[in-house]
Parts: C-alpha cells; sequence; structure tokens
C-alpha cells in the first residue's frame, strides 16, 4: 500500500511540474493601437525590435506582441504615421512587463504632430493622437 502511495504521488507530483514548466511566463499578450487625426492619417510604416512583433491590421490599426512566449525582455515598435506633407516617427516601448506602452521617441516632420495617447484603463486598447 505504502510503495502504491509513493507511486501515485510521484506520477502526480511528475504531472503538476511538467504542467508548470509549459507555462509560458507573462506572454502572450497583445496591444492595440488606433491611430487619431484628421483625415487621412494613415500608417505608412510599421518595424519592431526586441521581444515585440506588431501587424498592421488597416492603415488606422496595429498591434504589438511577445515574439516569445518564454522571455521576459521588452521591444520597440517603430511606427511611422503619415498626413498630407507631414509624417511622424514614434519609438513605442513594449513587453510583457511593461505596465503600459510608452511612447518614447517623437520626430515629426511639417505641420503634423503627435499630441498623446489615450488608454482605456484596464484594457489593452491604445490611441495614439495626432494633429
Amino acid at each position: 500500500m505504502i510503495k502504491k502511495s509513493l507511486l501515485v504521488s510521484s506520477v502526480l507530483a511528475l504531472t503538476i511540474s511538467t504542467a508548470a514548466v509549459a507555462q509560458p511566463l507573462i506572454c502572450p499578450f497583445t496591444d492595440h493601437f488606433t491611430i487619431q487625426g484628421p483625415a487621412p492619417t494613415l500608417i505608412k510604416d510599421l518595424s519592431t525590435d526586441g521581444n515585440i512583433n506588431a501587424t498592421i491590421i488597416n492603415e488606422a490599426y496595429f498591434t504589438t506582441s511577445c515574439k516569445s512566449n518564454t522571455s521576459t525582455s521588452s521591444g520597440h515598435a517603430y511606427v511611422t504615421v503619415a498626413h498630407n506633407d507631414g509624417s511622424c516617427l514614434l519609438t513605442i516601448l513594449d513587453g510583457p512587463y511593461e505596465s503600459n506602452p510608452t511612447v518614447t521617441s517623437i520626430v515629426c516632420t511639417g505641420n503634423f504632430r503627435y499630441v498623446g495617447m489615450d488608454h482605456t484603463k484596464g484594457s489593452y486598447n491604445y490611441t495614439l493622437k495626432f494633429a
């Protein structure tokens, strides 16, 4: 009886530890970015570095997510948004341990400018605003 209990306990412990190892750290996550500005304000380019993937969904909407589900590192999304003769290049720091994405660099040309980011608390939805 003791051998049987020991065997069942060992198998149960192995199953629990295997399940715990297979779980990702805190990825996957997906942040959703909407572009808002005077028409036509459009995403012209999007690239990343580090542990971030980014996908353009349409001309005014993109997402970021983990590149690796087991890495804790952050990364940057580089998005170029354009309107008529002006454009803005934003660098956005994002990652699994970033509470919220942060715009860390802004370079604008022409009369086009970045005016801020709105965030609905408790969501993964962000609005990048331009004027």
